[in-house]
């Protein structure tokens, strides 16, 4: 009996011991992913982590649907959503010469792109012709901006561990927030969104001014408020980014823009006729 006892305690003990192994790894991978994308892994720095993949999800989303709705095929579509999700960190990786760049070290980002794209250009097309006229699409722009609030303090982090100034940490922060989807507007041939108040007649909302706000505020915070803690500084850049981007999805703001009558008229020179 007490073999048999044995026998069977012992697969149970293996067992046991496996998924332990699987989330101790599961944490480490999370961690170590969260130290490459900029932070500390601090409580403040898991959360932001944990955003991190979650806006890495949205971005692959929405680039994969840029990517379908430009007539991209399978393989388009998941190159387009991997640029979204991981150009502007990489610009960044590159230019502080921190290289290999961040999703090369730790593939948690790849695996979350390829298959939130596979999904969504299996799935979406279809969800979306049952679900036109859902409110849908403000849940997504609620993710989307607690991503982009997650990327733009995660990248000033980094500039600012990297031994960058003040204005580079910002742009580093703005970079890391809004380029992967100045790539993809490129490769699809689209107007680049952070950069017109208006698209298609539509007016679009502030975008990378919110990224730019959050990481003003983490930026000044880390580096001129030597009392405030840091993951005082990360919350509060996260949650500016957010407040602003939200505001102004709700309230329709959109920054000013160039309009055609403040130009002043083209006046070309008379014409004669030919003898």
């Amino acid at each position: 009996a007490r073999i048999a006892h044995a026998s069977l305690a012992t697969p149970r003990a293996a067992r046991a011991n496996t998924l332990a192994g699987r989330a101790t790894t599961s944490e480490r991978r999370r961690v170590r992913a969260v130290t490459l994308r900029g932070g500390s892994g601090g409580e403040i720095y898991s959360f932001l982590g944990a955003l991190d993949l979650m806006g890495t999800a949205v971005f692959a989303f929405s680039g994969t649907i840029a990517a379908g709705r430009a007539n991209m095929d399978l393989l388009g579509c998941i190159v387009v959503a991997a640029v979204t999700c991981v150009g502007g960190g990489s610009t960044r990786d590159v230019l502080i010469g921190r290289t290999p760049v961040f999703w090369l070290r730790e593939v948690v980002y790849l695996e979350v792109i390829v298959a939130c794209s596979f999904a969504t250009f299996l799935f979406w097309p279809r969800a979306e012709q049952q679900w036109r006229g859902n409110p849908g699409h403000e849940l997504l722009a609620f993710a989307d901006a607690l991503g982009m609030g997650a990327f733009a303090v995660l990248g000033s982090d980094v500039a600012i561990k990297e031994g960058c100034s003040t204005l580079p940490c910002v742009c580093f922060g703005l970079m890391s927030a809004t380029f992967g989807g100045l790539m993809r507007d490129v490769l699809t041939r689209r107007p680049v969104r952070i950069l017109h108040a208006r698209i298609d007649g539509v007016e679009k909302t502030l975008y990378g001014t919110a990224a730019l706000v959050g990481s003003i505020v983490f930026v000044f915070l880390r580096l001129y408020c030597p009392n405030v803690n840091d993951d005082v500084a990360a919350a509060a850049g996260f949650l500016a980014t957010c407040g602003v981007r939200i505001t102004a999805y709700r309230k329709r703001v959109v920054l000013p823009s160039y309009l055609d009558k403040f130009r002043a008229p083209r006046v070309y020179p008379p014409t004669t006729a030919r003898s």
